[in-house]
């Protein structure tokens, strides 16, 4: 038990490390970056601010509907699909949660990005597959409503190559392959689910 509990604390550690340094380089962008690769971005941006105070999976992102935020008695709200069904969890006694307060400046950004998503098409999810064509400006076959998690993960690493390695300079490696200040280890789009966790268990939230 003593060991197992000090590989997951070393886990812990080096996932929050990472999570550190992106955070402080998405913050940056956001407030420093060109527009057009903000624009270009934004959805990689709003996943990074929603996944990592809230356990989300990648491809729950991707379900997301446009219309799910919601203000509430001055408080703001987003409504989340879970993939996993009801009846998978019927030996849980916790009840699935759907809908999670989220930060005003979070509201506003999502709300800002749904004005824009609506000039592009009248599509029923966050981010649809006509967003990410219109930012690659090529002749791609539209062939699903919703960006598909195949192409957030694209999305993804033209973020790293053009952000966190173009403009930033650090060097992207393997996971336990850092050997200088200049390189930072790659963040899979599943790794955000586990540092929300650790965010909630840091501010004193019940396992």
């Amino acid at each position: 038990t003593t060991a197992s509990g000090y590989l997951v604390n070393q886990t812990f550690g080096i996932l929050f490390l990472k999570q550190q340094l992106i955070d402080c380089l998405i913050r940056d962008f956001i407030d420093t970056g060109n527009i057009d690769l903000r624009v270009k971005y934004c959805p990689i941006l709003i996943w990074w601010m929603i996944s990592t105070i809230i356990p989300l999976r990648p491809s729950e992102f991707v379900l997301l509907k446009r219309n799910c935020i919601y203000k509430e008695k001055d408080k703001c709200y987003i409504h989340v699909e879970r993939i996993k069904s009801r009846a998978d969890r019927k030996k849980h006694t916790i009840p699935i949660m759907t809908e999670f307060q989220i930060p005003e400046t979070l509201f506003e950004f999502i709300s800002d990005f749904i004005d824009y998503a609506n000039e592009i098409d009248s599509g029923s999810y966050l981010v649809s597959d006509d967003f990410y064509i219109k930012q690659l400006a090529k002749n791609y076959k539209r062939n699903k409503e919703k960006i598909t998690l195949q192409k957030f993960n694209n999305l993804f690493k033209m973020f790293e190559k053009d952000v966190v390695e173009g403009i930033y300079h650090y060097e992207i490696v393997a996971l336990g392959a850092v050997e200088n200040d200049n390189q930072i280890e790659r963040i899979r789009l599943g790794d955000t689910r586990h540092l929300a966790f650790m965010n909630m268990l840091m501010k004193g939230l019940n396992p």
